[in-house]
């Protein structure tokens, strides 16, 4: 990133993408620490981790893809937990998602 930055890239353009959060923070302490010694201050606004980044860009464009500012990414907990709300319902032991005999999961 440094190369490319001192070659004329902008770094406002960049995507950079890491899978953890150390990683994404070093990256970008690296490269800005590298830029202000050049006498430059930078901005990366795409440098964060894979999640992050998606997260933020359904943020910026949740109209354009049809989805409400109220949407909600779900963990591995939530969609194990929808997906047996599912299953109950589809073998009939749940009825408008609460199973039969009245109990909510």
């Amino acid at each position: 990133m440094g190369r490319l930055i001192a070659c004329g890239a902008n770094p406002g353009q960049m995507f950079v993408a890491t899978f953890t959060r150390k990683a994404s923070q070093e990256l970008v302490g690296r490269v800005q620490i590298k830029a202000e010694s050049g006498g430059v201050s930078i901005g990366l606004p795409y440098a964060e981790t894979f999640h992050s980044i998606a997260y933020k860009l359904l943020r910026e464009f949740v109209a354009q893809i049809g989805l409400t500012k109220k949407f909600t990414i779900l963990d591995r907990a939530d969609e194990e937990h929808l997906m047996d709300i599912v299953l109950r319902i589809r073998k009939g032991w749940c009825q408008n998602g609460a199973p039969l005999g009245g109990r909510m999961l």
